[in-house]
């Protein structure tokens, strides 16, 4: 009975020993060949020099326009709110400069966002981003007369972000 106890032993050692490696095996696997989430920020896909399109906007209206594209959903987007207001501060002093912020929810939902953040801006669009080329928010996009995309800033934004948005619309 001594030599049958033994045997089960170790078979159950065995047993239990190739799990330990299958399932190590596979954690790992997954670890290094994981595939993003699909909400996962890539870059944008809008360049400089390209065209936006929107019926909704007529370029000539101001020499620059501003696009601050941003989503509840963004916690980067609520972290940079004294950047925008520093920017949108500036630019009230002149008139040649448009600011437009574009949400992929209701107008409704963005107008209480940007309230909440104590953004002061007037014009909403309701666009899901990635009809712009946006993949990532907050991005920042500025666009001449003509609608051709001069500069395109995103991600977490510093105040050397400010100053550089700020240099070129003068």
């Amino acid at each position: 009975m001594d030599m049958y106890a033994k045997r089960v032993e170790i078979i159950a050692n065995v047993a239990i020993l190739c799990s330990a490696v299958l399932g190590s095996s596979i954690l790992v696997a997954n670890y290094f060949h994981r595939t993003p989430y699909p909400y996962a920020p890539t870059p944008s896909v809008l360049s400089e020099g390209s065209h936006i399109q929107l019926a909704e906007i007529d370029w000539r209206n101001a020499r620059h326009t501003l696009l601050f594209c941003l989503s509840t959903t963004c916690y980067a987007c609520s972290e940079n709110a004294d950047v925008y207001r520093r920017i949108i501060t500036a630019t009230q002093r002149t008139s040649s400069t448009r600011i437009i912020a574009i949400v992929p929810q209701d107008i409704a939902t963005g107008r209480g966002f940007l309230s909440d953040i104590n953004i002061p801006i007037s014009e909403i669009l309701s666009l899901p981003l990635y009809s712009l080329g946006v993949r990532r928010t907050p991005a920042l996009i500025l666009l001449d007369h003509t609608g051709t995309v001069m500069h395109i800033w995103s991600g977490s934004f510093s105040t050397q972000t400010a100053s550089e948005v700020l240099s070129l619309l003068q």
